[in-house]
């Protein structure tokens, strides 16, 4: 079983989420605990990666993830809403 962290802007993005959405996020993000490999393998410049795809009511959510089977951690790098997610994704990973 995989210990799932979260990075500080995952974790305030997520808080901004109305109860019920941030919720159902949660429950879906626990889930990568028992199968890492849940979401789809990225490619080009985020090989190694991988983008869980979200549903809150709605609204379409990504949160792209990378593990290390070594140490049993996943960490989630970014979190979005599905809208011009991989432009913001590129503009975070940059800095």
């Amino acid at each position: 079983m995989y210990e799932v962290r979260l990075r500080r802007t995952v974790d305030k993005a997520i808080a901004k989420l109305d109860h019920a959405a941030r919720a159902r996020i949660k429950v879906e993000l626990i889930r990568l605990k028992d199968d890492p490999l849940l979401g789809y393998p990225l490619t080009g410049k985020h090989t190694g990666r991988r983008s869980l795809h979200l549903r809150a009511g709605s609204v379409e959510y990504r949160a792209v993830y990378e593990f290390d089977s070594a140490q049993q951690v996943l960490w989630v790098l970014y979190f979005g809403t599905r809208e011009n997610f991989y432009k913001e994704l590129d503009r975070f990973l940059k800095k």
